[in-house]
Order: C-alpha cells, then structure tokens, then sequence
C-alpha cells in the first residue's frame, strides 16, 4: 500500500450534553474535519503547506451514514484514509467506531485544492 494511502485516526469524547442528534452531527463533522486536518498535515498537504503555493483546501461535499448515534459522552474513533484523486475532487473516507469497535457510521467528504 502507498504510504500516502494509509489511514490515520483519532478518539474524541463526545460532550456530555450533547443537545440530541442535531449536536452530535455538529460534533461529529468537527471531529471528522479535525482528524481530516490532522492527517493531511501529516501527509506534508495541510492548508499551511497549500497557502505557500497560494492553494487552500475547500470542502465540497460532505456525506454521512449513521448505524447508530453515539451518545452523549460517549468516547469515539475517527479513521480516516484518501480513497481516490480525480481530476477536480480528492475523495476522504471515514469510518466511526466506539470503544468497542463497534461501527457507529461512515462518511466522505470531497475536497478540491483551489487557487487563493
């Protein structure tokens, strides 16, 4: 496996008074977007290393399938991983697990670099 394919992941806690489904969406896209960050700084193409080239990163589309919402308080694990690069849009998949493994959802976002 390339080495740039390789997946990274993260565990959060979600807040204890997480105001329902609508909250732990919010959360849960915060999370994504930061393990995402994280990971593509790791990989030398966070936004800091696009904007010296005058590029930024900029969020296309985001999907989400949920199995289960976690609960308030709840721990999660975030794994991320490039899935494709076309032409326009880089594909990132993610997959959300608890503490047991379980699998709580997926999602995948599209991104494009785009000049500044």
């Amino acid at each position: 496996m390339n080495a740039v394919m390789e997946s990274y992941k993260q565990i959060f806690t979600l807040p204890p008074s997480d105001e329902g489904a609508v909250g732990t969406f919010k959360n849960l896209g915060l999370f994504i977007q930061e393990t995402s960050s994280e990971h593509s700084s790791r990989m030398g193409i966070s936004i800091t290393a696009l904007q010296a080239a005058n590029l930024t990163w900029v969020l296309a589309r985001q999907q989400f399938l949920l199995l289960r919402v976690p609960k308030p308080g709840e721990k999660v694990e975030i794994e991320t991983w490039p899935s494709s690069l076309g032409k326009i849009l880089c594909r990132r998949d993610f997959t959300i697990r608890n503490e047991e493994g379980e699998t709580l959802g997926h999602s995948l976002t599209d991104w494009a670099v785009v000049n500044m």
